[in-house]
């Protein structure tokens, strides 16, 4: 099946909607507006992890810095900055045999970190910070990783296609197709100040449950560090160990 390109969709669309006729094209302003509605449509869809259809792992050796930027010409080398971290964890490469990977719990927000008062210690990580900065995000592992010996690797969700112009190819799985079609046609009916259309928001809502259907994954429910106790845990706020009986 040949790639569709955003000229497929916006035309698409903007027929479905009633904008434009069978056999009449958009015209050039129609058109312009169309790519804007997809692209502002596809970047929110990027924010939504059930619209999203892949989670990448990126990683960095670690060089003993206390941070970390995220994003197009960063430290991690990633298309575009993720607006938050889906998980993260720490794999030692050189401890003999095969490598062993370590999950890092998440402290939520700058508040949050803002109360760990050693951020310069250098040990084994047990936690990371994620400050979504813009153009470039910012990674903080807690304590600092010590050089060589650790692997960062942070889980993003993938970013959806922006188009530079109409003829740009969309490659997205093609359960998108529809979808894409569908929810622009909606939209377009909005922008275009055009009465709601209860069978173009049916559909549009039909192809967003079966993307929703197709990418949900549930991860295993897990009790939060403090509570599942019966070994050492690393409270990055103190600097301390603490241990929980169970």
């Amino acid at each position: 099946m040949a790639a569709l390109t955003g000229t497929d969709i916006i035309t698409d669309a903007l027929v479905n909607a009633g904008i434009c006729g069978v056999g009449n094209p958009p015209d050039a302003d129609q058109t312009s507006r169309g790519l804007r509605l997809l692209n502002n449509m596809l970047a929110l869809w990027s924010a939504k992890r059930w619209l999203d259809y892949a989670l990448l792992d990126f990683s960095i050796v670690s060089t003993g810095q206390q941070s970390y930027t995220i994003g197009p010409g960063g430290d991690i080398e990633v298309a575009s900055r993720p607006d938050r971290i889906e998980a993260a964890y720490v794999r030692i490469s050189n401890a003999g045999g095969l490598p062993v990977d370590y999950p890092l719990d998440q402290v939520l927000s700058r508040e949050d970190y803002s109360r760990v008062p050693l951020k310069t210690l250098r040990s084994f990580p047990e936690a990371y910070f994620y400050d979504s900065n813009y153009p470039l995000g910012r990674i903080y592992p807690l304590p600092v990783a010590q050089a060589t010996i650790y692997e960062l690797h942070v889980l993003t969700r993938v970013i959806l296609p922006v188009l530079s112009a109409p003829a740009t190819q969309i490659i997205l799985p093609p359960q998108y197709n529809d979808a894409m079609t569908w929810n622009l046609a909606r939209r377009a009916r909005a922008a275009w100040r055009l009465p709601m259309d209860k069978e173009i928001n049916a559909l549009a809502q039909d192809g967003l449950n079966c993307i929703r259907s197709n990418n949900v994954q549930v991860p295993t429910m897990q009790l939060p560090a403090g509570l599942a106790g019966g070994f050492g845990n690393y409270n990055p706020y103190s600097d301390t160990m603490y241990t929980v009986n169970r």
